[in-house]
């Protein structure tokens, strides 16, 4: 499995992150973090659902190839991390459930999976607050984004990867 992620970490910006509805607040944080020097921090004000943050990659994703999402949390109300493939142009092919977690003052990694129904030429993760309308403080770090390599063979395989930005 390869992580297909840019900037997990948010060490230096936030640069290859979406906000999802723009109400959310989007900053890098140095003052919270669970590897390296910061983390990125959502604050979603509760005025819809899906307030967070997303990123897109342009990538081959096979027929009945897992996506793996992952994410270390913590922070305050209740947070959803989720994986999806994406078509040709863009839109949602196989969307994984929202995978919840109550958020604590303590790092937690959250796991969530889809498998793709047929080929695949994007993938995204989202971290948002799913189907609630909820006002959540979150801190986000160390995020994966992983497909299996393309080409066989101990991390041998090419894999075309551009990130892009979603709709």
């Amino acid at each position: 499995m390869a992580n297909v992620l840019t900037n997990t970490g948010f060490e230096v910006d936030l640069a290859a992150w979406n906000k999802i509805r723009n109400t959310e607040t989007f900053t890098r944080d140095t003052s919270e973090f669970h590897g390296g020097v910061a983390s990125g921090k959502v604050v979603t004000p509760g005025v819809q659902t899906e307030e967070g943050i997303d990123q897109v990659v342009t990538t081959t994703v096979n027929s009945s190839d897992p996506v793996v999402a992952k994410a270390w949390m913590k922070g305050t109300g209740s947070f959803s991390l989720r994986a999806t493939t994406r078509d040709p142009i863009g839109l949602y092919q196989d969307i994984g459930a929202w995978t919840p977690v109550t958020l604590t003052s303590s790092w937690q990694q959250v796991t969530a999976t889809v498998d793709a129904t047929s080929d695949a030429v994007g993938v995204s993760i989202e971290l948002s607050t799913g189907a609630s309308i909820a006002a959540v403080t979150v801190y986000l770090d160390d995020l994966e984004l992983n497909t299996p390599d393309i080409g066989g063979g101990g991390g041998g395989g090419y894999r075309d990867v551009t990130t892009v930005r979603a709709g």
